[in-house]
């Protein structure tokens, strides 16, 4: 059988080895080996694994990375998706926490402009009762030749008001700077109405200066308190003319306010005295001046609070000041007293700029 085997079979091959030097065709032999699978036949036609991998080494370290990086990357997409659910929780209950909280902002801001409304209403309510106590500017008319009468609170509401009381042949005019803006101004106003009021119609004191000493005595009472303690630091700068038409005569009397004269172009101050009304520090036995003045034709006098000069503006953010003031009535006199009103207004607002109104602003022209 050896003589018929190939020579290259595995058979013929191990007979060599053996010592066989026949070198024959053996096939017939290595079938019959393969068949029986005997020694050096035993593994043939089986496949290993290591037979594959030396085969396909490249395929499978290819697959072996390929696999190792699935699984990498499928814990770290695992993973990622655990901090994923966490950061969602987390903005869900920031969100929720969020959403309450604009809830409690909405209710909280509802009820503050319920209550706003509330106080705009009140205000706007206490300004009809303010207004209600000075007199319209209509009502000067019969009184004098010309006028006009500005009243510009920084608020709604304010601190400053003017008085007018008219007889057959004269006439009382007062403008009044109270302490404060806004409602505790608007308080302080009612108060000096009320009082001047007393003073002039029922006491019937027709003299300025009278008129400024009771109503220092009166205001500073009321403002004490039956115990002495009371408010402190209020009080009032008022300005009292009483012009008699008949006699063509002025009174003037002031505290802190003064009465603007203008002639011919020419400007004459005539200065209040130096002290205020119902203040603790104001002296209740202070006797106040009278000024007089004699009514010439064309004659025209002006009174105004401190809120006009003392206004910020310009493009030194200086105070308006009375120079400027006394220039423009200088310079408008002529001219009736609406359109100096129109004129004043201007100048005022155009120097105050992008600037808030610092006080109120009260000014009044007229000619008797």
């Amino acid at each position: 059988m050896l003589l018929e085997m190939p020579k290259d079979a595995p058979a013929a091959k191990a007979a060599r080895i053996e010592g066989w030097t026949i070198p024959l065709n053996y096939e017939s032999v290595d079938n019959l080996l393969k068949e029986l699978r005997i020694s050096p036949y035993e593994n043939y036609g089986r496949v290993t694994w290591r037979d594959i991998l030396r085969e396909h080494w490249k395929t499978t370290t290819a697959v072996a990375v390929f696999i190792v990086c699935m699984v990498v990357f499928s814990v770290y997409i695992f993973r990622l998706n655990i901090l994923l659910n966490v950061s969602q929780r987390d903005l869900n209950r920031e969100l929720t926490e969020r959403k309450k909280a604009e809830e409690k902002l909405a209710k909280s801001y509802e009820q503050l402009e319920l209550a706003n409304n509330q106080i705009m209403d009140s205000i706007h309510y206490a300004s009809s009762i303010q207004r209600s106590i000075m007199p319209p500017p209509h009502g000067l008319n019969t009184h004098m030749e010309d006028y006009f009468v500005i009243w510009r609170p920084r608020d709604i509401i304010g601190g400053d008001i003017y008085f007018f009381n008219g007889q057959h042949n004269d006439f009382m005019l007062a403008i009044i700077d109270c302490t404060g803006h806004g409602v505790p101004g608007a308080i302080m106003t009612m108060l000096a109405g009320s009082t001047l009021n007393r003073v002039v119609n029922e006491l019937g004191y027709t003299e300025p200066s009278t008129v400024l000493n009771r109503m220092n005595r009166l205001v500073r009472q009321m403002l004490s308190g039956e115990g002495g303690g009371g408010l402190h630091d209020n009080g009032l700068d008022i300005g009292i003319c009483y012009a008699d038409k008949q006699t063509r005569r002025l009174t003037f009397a002031g505290a802190k306010i003064s009465l603007f004269c203008v002639s011919e172009g020419t400007v004459k101050e005539i200065n209040g005295d130096r002290q205020s009304i119902g203040y603790q520090t104001s002296d209740t036995g202070y006797v106040f001046t009278n000024h007089q003045i004699d009514i010439t034709s064309g004659m025209c006098f002006y009174m105004m609070t401190d809120g006009i000069s003392d206004q910020i503006g310009g493009e030194q953010g200086l105070p308006f000041g009375k120079k400027r003031f006394k220039h423009l009535i200088a310079r408008h006199s002529q001219r009736p007293f609406q359109e100096q009103q129109t004129l004043l207004l201007e100048a005022f607002e155009s120097y105050r700029g992008q600037q808030h109104q610092r006080d109120d602003v009260t000014v009044i022209g007229f000619r008797v």
